[in-house]
């Protein structure tokens, strides 16, 4: 007679049951893992997209003050009254309060640069003049005045090298070999290439010079800057410069500064009492985020119509500054710098 088998029940070894329980938590522990990572992407992928779409709209936003304050300088044109002069009494000139928009404001500045003197006019018209007040101006800032005849074989057209300047056969000795320009500057940190000026002393030059698309010296008394009002005649020292500054300057004609300031007779060709070139200044800010815009237009003289030049979002923070002297404040640095 055959026994009968008894089958007793699977019986799983305790170390068998430590290494399944193992693996089902590190099973958990790489998904809770993955479901992190995901979540963080994901949460980074929408602050990436915030962050694109409140700065898009900041955009927006000083693409709107660029516009106001093209408006306002049309509306100084079409007023009879201020139409033919510029001065720092006008309301384009003056400071405006913030805008405020849900979580931000909008900051809005108009900077003349006829105030300014332009690099690019010393191949202009009255290019030898303008090379000798570009040297009178770096010698107002102490500063090496073969800079000027660098600069002049800079942008002029051809390999000619002047008295104390250099030409390509000179750059391309360098460690890193570059070529001059040979035209018109876009830009007056194109001066950092003539390898003549320090940092520091590019930073006393900028807030005087502009590199306007024309060959024209076109200098407003009314808003003219100090060391580049000195510079314009040899025999206009700066104690008459200061007296002209300080005073309040509401020129209406060219013939009303020459018979006021008779050292100004010989520099006639390059004044005037109004403005076409201007500088705007557009900032919007909201919460960790802004927009900062720096536009250039020209105002037509005969018709009105601003016309945008160029736009730079990239200008570093350091250089907002530069364009922000009243009087008094341009005066005391250079006082401080010389």
């Amino acid at each position: 007679m055959k026994r009968s088998r008894i089958y007793q029940p699977f019986k799983i070894d305790r170390r068998q049951r430590g290494i399944a329980l193992i693996t089902v938590i590190l099973i958990v522990a790489v998904v809770m893992a993955l479901a992190y990572h995901l979540l963080t992407q994901h949460s980074l992928t929408i602050s990436s997209s915030k962050l694109l779409i409140d700065r898009a709209q900041l955009r927006e936003y000083a693409l709107g003050g660029e516009l106001f304050a093209r408006e306002i300088l049309y509306a100084d044109w079409e007023n009879e009254d201020t139409r033919a002069v510029d001065t720092l009494t006008e309301k384009w000139a003056e400071p405006f309060e913030p805008i405020s928009f849900d979580g931000g404001n909008l900051s809005v500045k108009i900077y003349d640069l006829s105030a300014r003197f332009n690099l690019n006019a010393l191949i202009g018209r009255h290019g030898p003049d303008n090379i000798l007040r570009f040297r009178r101006f770096l010698e107002i800032l102490g500063l090496d005045q073969s800079g000027a005849d660098l600069w002049l074989d800079w942008i002029d057209d051809n390999q000619e090298v002047s008295e104390f300047g250099a030409e390509d056969d000179q750059y391309l000795l360098k460690n890193t070999p570059y070529r001059t320009a040979n035209q018109l500057a876009d830009d007056r940190s194109e001066l950092m290439a003539l390898g003549v000026f320090s940092r520091r002393e590019l930073d006393r030059i900028f807030p005087f010079v502009v590199a306007l698309p024309t060959t024209d010296l076109e200098i407003n008394i009314n808003t003219v800057l100090r060391p580049v009002l000195e510079s314009l005649s040899p025999n206009f020292d700066r104690s008459e410069a200061e007296l002209l500054i300080e005073s309040e300057r509401e020129f209406v004609t060219v013939e009303d500064i020459t018979a006021e300031y008779a050292a100004l007779g010989d520099s006639v060709a390059v004044l005037g009492v109004a403005s076409e070139y201007f500088q705007i200044e557009s900032r919007a800010e909201a919460a960790n985020n802004r927009v900062h815009l720096w536009s250039l237009v020209h105002r037509d003289m005969t018709s009105g119509k601003v016309t945008l030049l160029s736009r730079d979002y990239s200008r570093k923070e350091d250089r907002a500054s530069e364009l922000m002297f009243t009087n008094d404040q341009e005066k005391r640095r250079s006082s401080e710098d010389l």
